[in-house]
Parts: C-alpha cells; structure tokens; sequence
C-alpha cells in the first residue's frame, strides 16, 4: 500500500473530521511530551505498548505539527520496527524509515486541501505549508 493512501487511512480513522496531527496522535492513544529536546526536533518511542511521542518546545507551531505528523508516520509506518526515532534538524542524509515518515507527515500535513487545490500548489507552496526546507520537498516529494 501507498504511503498516500495509509495517511488517507489514519485521517479517516483518527482525525474527527480535521487532520490536525496532535488530534490524530490523542485519537490514535499516543502520549505527547514536549520538552528541551537540544538538536533533536522529537521523537518517536513503544515502550511496553506505551506509544511515546517527544516533541521539542522550541520549534515553531508550524514546526511542532510537521515533527507530530513526522512521529505519527513512524508509528504507522514502522509499527513493528524496535527502535527509537530521533527526528534530527538535519534533512539530507537520513534513513529509508525516516524518508518515509517524512513523506507521511507532508501527505498528512497537506491532507486539509483538496486535490484540485494541491495540484495547483508549487514545491514553494508545499514547503511553507509542511514548513520542510524547500530543497527537501523537491527531493522527497517529486521523486
């Protein structure tokens, strides 16, 4: 199955309506930490069924729902895998898991738009919008 379509998923089973991705990680039973976090911009953790995600309060609000979106993909996504995810600030040298996690969190993120709308939207557009560096975008997105 198609990341597009497990995010399409999540929204209809999670969202109450919106796809604000704290809703989802409450709806989905997930704990949500913030804290000083340093470099790393959150985290995603299962711990004894705990579904743990850490986010950093320094962020942005814009910056705070890409990373809730992003631990959200990894829970989804990478359910069965045994490891912590630090979500890092560094965008270009990263993991298969964690590309996909991004791509989730940008379809998630843009999920509250119609298709017609999106397919007017410039990679400009879709950066400022998930709040991804906009050479990530055309990186991950596009290809």
């Amino acid at each position: 199955m198609d990341i597009k379509d497990v995010v399409q998923q999540v929204i209809t089973k999670y969202s109450d309506g919106y796809p604000d991705p704290f809703r989802i990680a409450r709806n989905m039973n997930h704990i949500i930490l913030k804290g000083e976090l340093g470099t790393t911009n959150g985290y995603y953790y299962n711990y004894n069924r705990n579904k743990i995600i850490g986010i950093n309060y320094n962020l942005t609000e814009r910056q705070q729902l890409r990373v809730c979106a992003h631990e959200i993909g990894h829970s989804v996504l990478h359910e069965d895998a045994h490891y912590l995810f630090l979500c890092k600030k560094a965008f270009f040298s990263m993991s298969k898991y964690e590309k996909e996690a991004d791509i989730f969190a940008i379809h998630l993120l843009l999920s509250k738009f119609d298709e017609d709308e999106i397919s007017t939207f410039t990679t400009e557009d879709i950066a400022n919008i998930t709040s991804y560096p906009l050479k990530y975008v055309n990186r991950i997105y596009y290809h």
